[in-house]
């Protein structure tokens, strides 16, 4: 597992989670219906359901992340140097919380769809006070992002402050058969493509060792424990918690979502994110 590490410096259809039957992919991991929108079987179910890590989203849900901003090393002209001397921000907490729930059409199908609000988060629980910065005076003060059971993107609005300091809006349709990233919002927001991929049983060295090389990755997903955490979030993992060990999904990155995302049962985001904006690990929960 320690390869997983010095490389990081989705899945639907009649997928299985933990009891050791997993789908029959091909290279990357990718099921039979992977152009559809989703797998047939797969209409109105919960993406995570399918898998076995939960539920779709109810209206209350809250997390809370802790984020690790990449600082901007676009000054750095030397590829080796980009990859290997990047620099990091303090963690911060990013609090997320599901506004509505509701449904929508996808062509002939109806599905759930849930809208969740992500912000910088102004007050520091005890635990924590002492391990995260101050917020983040992001570009958008929050972003709203609606996605439907199969996290298929829907839309984002965006909330920041004018010279004026009124806060102002604009919404954005997104393509429902895209992925939903966060590599060019303020705030972290992004997940995999988690409706039309299958996991393996179990994970083995070559898809560490080929994580970050998707076109010869031999999957996409495969369930195992949980990775070594960077050293700026060991603290936090620790005050949180949180049993990171457990066993889960591994996500690898593809061309179209760059992040690597490992994904435990029971938990409404992803336990940990690792990609170009930065790292973050799941803190707290609080289901409704």
């Amino acid at each position: 597992m320690a390869a997983l590490l010095a490389l990081l410096s989705l899945t639907g259809c009649a997928a299985q989670g933990s009891d050791g039957k997993a789908g029959d992919e091909g290279l990357g991991g990718k099921a039979d219906c992977a152009t559809q929108d989703a797998c047939d079987d797969a209409a109105g179910d919960s993406a995570l359901a399918q898998l076995g890590l939960g539920r779709f989203f109810e209206a209350g849900d809250t997390w809370t992340v802790a984020w690790v901003y990449r600082n901007d090393d676009s000054i750095h002209r030397d590829g080796v140097q980009q990859l290997g001397n990047a620099t990091f921000q303090e963690p911060r907490l990013i609090s997320y919380e599901v506004l509505q729930r509701g449904e929508a059409s996808f062509g002939r199908t109806t599905r759930p769809v849930a809208t969740i609000a992500v912000e910088a988060q102004t007050t520091t629980p005890t635990p924590f006070q002492t391990l995260v910065g101050q917020p983040f005076n992001n570009v958008d003060e929050r972003i709203d992002y609606t996605v439907n059971a199969l996290f298929n993107p829907v839309s984002k609005s965006f909330y920041a402050l004018d010279q004026l300091g009124r806060t102002v809006s604009y919404e954005v349709d997104l393509d429902g058969r895209s992925n939903l990233t966060m590599q060019f919002d303020s705030v972290p927001n992004g997940y995999p493509n988690i409706d039309r991929i299958r996991p393996r049983e179990h994970c083995d060295a070559t898809f560490f060792e080929r994580l970050n090389d998707p076109d010869h990755r031999p999957y996409t997903a495969c369930w195992d424990s949980g990775p070594e955490l960077p050293a700026d979030l060991e603290a936090v993992a620790d005050a949180s918690g949180i049993d990171y060990d457990a066993p889960g999904i591994h996500f690898g990155p593809t061309e179209a979502q760059p992040d690597y995302m490992f994904w435990q049962p029971g938990k409404l985001h992803p336990t940990f994110v690792s990609g170009p904006r930065g790292h973050g690990i799941l803190v707290s929960q609080s289901a409704r």
